[in-house]
């Protein structure tokens, strides 16, 4: 594996029709956080000139597909249709990481090593305290939160935590709790790997809730297995498909959060969720999945 870099060099020209070019989530980096216009145009024209490149200096273009739209994207989308366009024309091979999006599949990988996660699972304790839910990570409007703050048991408690950039969201989720006078805390901040680690290992539940057509896979659904966390989920595309795979997703509409159901809600062991995280999404599977793509 080399630096894109390479590709322009001399002995990648003398090579090209044996090189491969990956192209990995290219699609949203003129969207990254914070960066001005100027800045998206450059990374834009950069990552185009790079696939173009490849058509010359490569005999095989990869392209691995996260989202359907980007994670910062507000209300127009030009330079991601794009370049989604012209990397469907210029790709040999078009890959996501979800069977349900209908194309050759890379597994998404989990947040520990194989090693890692069997130590976890020996060590894993079966759970006897109160259940408890919490949404982690940004704080967007997109993940959908307000959709089941709405409808959430008002005695049940929920931790959310995670940075929220708008203030105007931040906003109406108070104001949400507090019309309805919910039991949840909301942590506004970043959160360090250790300190959203440690929410993972002790909460029972993470809360999925993210609108449908935004995104193909979900880094929460493999950061909170890799714990052994279960989820509960609103209906989509993915969590659907998860929810026929797994045991431990739990996918409820908005109107079925009652007490009772909650209450009554089905909880897989730690060890066995991390058990089946490891079965399906190894750093073996995705070896042998790259092994494959690359043949």
């Amino acid at each position: 594996m080399l630096p894109v870099q390479r590709l322009f060099s001399l002995s990648a020209w003398r090579t090209r029709r044996k090189n491969t070019l990956v192209l990995n989530w290219v699609e949203d980096q003129m969207y990254r956080n914070g960066i001005s216009k100027f800045h998206a145009v450059g990374f834009c024209i950069w990552f185009a000139a790079i696939a173009l490149m490849g058509k010359v200096m490569a005999s095989n273009i990869i392209w691995i597909r996260h989202n359907y739209q980007p994670h910062n994207a507000t209300n127009t989308m030009i330079m991601h249709s794009i370049m989604c366009n012209l990397l469907a024309r210029l790709s040999t091979k078009q890959i996501c990481l979800e069977d349900y999006y209908g194309q050759e599949v890379l597994p998404h990988p989990l947040y520990l090593t194989d090693e890692q996660i069997k130590l976890n699972i020996v060590a894993a304790n079966v759970s006897i305290a109160p259940r408890k839910f919490a949404f982690v990570g940004a704080i967007k409007a997109y993940k959908g939160i307000h959709n089941v703050l709405e409808h959430w048991p008002s005695a049940q408690p929920m931790l959310i935590t995670g940075r929220c950039e708008h203030i105007a969201y931040a906003k109406k989720l108070e104001t949400i709790i507090k019309r309805r006078s919910l039991n949840v805390e909301c942590r506004y901040g970043y959160l360090s790997d250790r300190e959203l680690e440690s929410i993972l290992q002790s909460y029972e539940y993470i809360i999925l809730a993210h609108d449908d057509n935004r995104m193909i896979s979900s880094g929460t659904f493999y950061h909170a297995i890799t714990f052994g966390c279960n989820l509960l989920c609103l209906p989509s595309k993915f969590t659907l498909a998860k929810a026929a795979e797994h045991d431990f997703v739990h996918v409820l509409t908005p109107s079925k959060f009652t007490p009772d159901n909650i209450e009554r809600l089905p909880l897989i062991p730690r060890k066995q969720v991390m058990q089946e995280a490891l079965l399906h999404y190894s750093r073996e599977k995705i070896r042998n999945a790259w092994r494959t793509l690359l043949s």
